[in-house]
């Protein structure tokens, strides 16, 4: 078991952190094909977390539970950084990263908005 500390040192949790921190970045959650898919752009790098969900209970069992993928492409879409099976604690962390990101940002929305119907309504 990797410590806060041990897997905030990680690239992956790093470059993740980075890309989050970019005042252009973009974070796009899709499912489609029984596959889930985080991507987390700037203009310079994207970073793709996939997950594939098997509708079948045999080939779950057959093959065993699958773990997220993860891919960092540059701006040419030349692979940079990728794993194909991250550990499931690591992907946990990725998830609370990505998670805690996406409620303060939508946080501050809420609150930009409520300040914009203020003024539009002078409450």
């Amino acid at each position: 078991m990797l410590s806060k500390e041990e897997l905030n040192k990680m690239d992956s949790i790093k470059v993740l952190n980075t890309l989050l921190s970019k005042a252009d970045h973009s974070v796009i959650t899709t499912a489609k094909d029984n596959q889930w898919s985080i991507k987390i752009s700037t203009l310079e790098f994207t970073m793709t977390l996939r997950y594939w969900i098997s509708e079948s209970a045999l080939d779950i069992l057959e093959q065993g539970i699958r773990t997220w993928s993860m891919t960092v492409t540059n701006s040419r879409g030349k692979s940079v950084m990728s794993s194909s099976n991250l550990a499931p604690q690591v992907s946990s962390e990725m998830g609370r990263i990505i998670s805690k990101h996406e409620l303060r940002k939508s946080q501050y929305d809420s609150q930009g908005d409520w300040a914009e119907l203020e003024k539009y309504a002078s409450l």
